[in-house]
C-alpha cells in the first residue's frame, strides 16, 4: 500500500509541509516540524479523495521542475530561503489556475489550524483556553431542563 494510500506523508513530503508552514507562518515560536506531524496525524480524517489529492498537492510543491515551470524558480520549497518561499507561495495563492489556488488556500488552513489549535500557542499569546465541559451537553437536552440544569449543566 502506498503512503497517499495509508494517508502519511513520505519524509521530503513531511519536509515540504514543514517548508509550507514556515512560510505561512512568521511566528518564532511556530514549531514547523510538529505542524506537519500533526497534519498526518489527522490526515485520515479527511474523505479518501479530498486526503489523495492533499498528499498529491503536497507531492508536487516538492518537486523543482513546479517551481520552475510556475515561477521560473529552479528550486524546491524546502532548499529556497525564506524570502523565496514566501514569494513561491505567493505566485500559487494568485495563480491563475484555480485548483493551484484552492489547494494552496487549504494547505494554508490546515497549518494554521493546526499551530492555533496548539494549546502551547495559545499561552504564548496570552489566549485563555476555552472551559472544559465535564460531559457533553446537547442542545435539545438543553431546552427540556430547568433555567437551574441548563446554568449548572454550562458552568
Amino acid at each position: 500500500m502506498s503512503a497517499a494510500e495509508q494517508g502519511s506523508f513520505k519524509p521530503h513530503e513531511r519536509a515540504v509541509l514543514s517548508a509550507f508552514a514556515q512560510a505561512c507562518l512568521d511566528d518564532p515560536l511556530a514549531k514547523h516540524e510538529e505542524i506537519a506531524r500533526a497534519i498526518e496525524l489527522r490526515l485520515h480524517l479527511l474523505p479518501a479523495e479530498p486526503r489523495r489529492q492533499l498528499l498529491m498537492f503536497v507531492g508536487l510543491l516538492g518537486a523543482r521542475w513546479f517551481w520552475f515551470l510556475r515561477t521560473g524558480v529552479a528550486r524546491s520549497l524546502t532548499t529556497a530561503k525564506q524570502p523565496i518561499r514566501r514569494r513561491l507561495l505567493q505566485a500559487l495563492a494568485q495563480s491563475r489556475l484555480a485548483p493551484l489556488r484552492v489547494g494552496y488556500q487549504a494547505l494554508r488552513q490546515l497549518v494554521m489550524a493546526a499551530h492555533y489549535g496548539d494549546e502551547r500557542t495559545w499561552s504564548a499569546l496570552a489566549y485563555p483556553a476555552p472551559r472544559r465541559l465535564g460531559r457533553l451537553v446537547t442542545t435539545a437536552g438543553l431546552a427540556h431542563g430547568t433555567s437551574a440544569q441548563r446554568e449548572a449543566a454550562l458552568g
